[in-house]
């Protein structure tokens, strides 16, 4: 088996956002660690230097501006912003706070790879492979909602495969693009703790 091609610590609060994101780069040959908050990201980061870090901003407790600003006060890893806010001002905020690269939610999984090999290959210097397979695609649940009505994830041997998944009403739907979403915008579940598990 080779190496990995390069560690990513997700930071996000969702702990089915974060397993998706997790195993879709898993399969496309990352090693990839989560954290559910800010004190979870600080304790992975004693043991361990990312090559990226996947930040959402929406976080309990310290907020992923705050950690984006922290961490540019001390360390130049590379940050990928997520967010349910789409708003010119959130996304100029965070990139002046020092995120390299901003995606609002919803996103589709390809989207998300291609930014994060950009961001390789500007911290890099060369491009970062190994190259997508059309067997590695994977289908992701179209919306998270508060409460969660998960619906079913669907690895699919083909590009043009369809997922089909029961909607809440019990109907089949179909979703040929896969997109990673919080439904609706700014919401977050009530947490005391929050932990991702990936």
């Amino acid at each position: 088996m080779s190496a990995p091609l390069a560690t990513i610590l997700i930071v996000e609060d969702d702990p089915e956002i974060s397993r998706l994101i997790a195993d879709f780069m898993r399969r496309e040959g990352f090693e990839v660690v989560c954290a559910g908050d800010g004190k979870a990201m600080d304790a992975v980061l004693t043991r361990l230097r990312p090559d990226i870090l996947i930040l959402d901003l929406m976080l309990p407790g310290e907020d992923g501006l705050s950690i984006c600003r922290r961490m540019r006060a001390s360390d130049t890893v590379p940050i990928l912003m997520l967010t349910a806010k789409s708003d010119e001002i959130d996304r100029v905020v965070g990139l002046e706070m020092g995120a390299d690269d901003y995606l609002a939610k919803p996103f589709g999984p390809r989207e998300l790879l291609a930014r994060v090999r950009a961001i390789l290959r500007r911290a890099n210097g060369a491009p970062a492979k190994p190259i997508v397979r059309a067997s590695s695609s994977i289908w992701i649940p179209a919306t998270l909602s508060w409460p969660r009505r998960i619906k079913r994830l669907c690895h699919s041997p083909a590009p043009s495969s369809t997922c089909s998944a029961a909607s809440s009403s019990g109907r089949a739907e179909s979703s040929p693009a896969t997109r990673f979403s919080t439904g609706r915008a700014g919401a977050r579940p009530n947490l005391s703790t929050a932990r991702s598990t990936c």
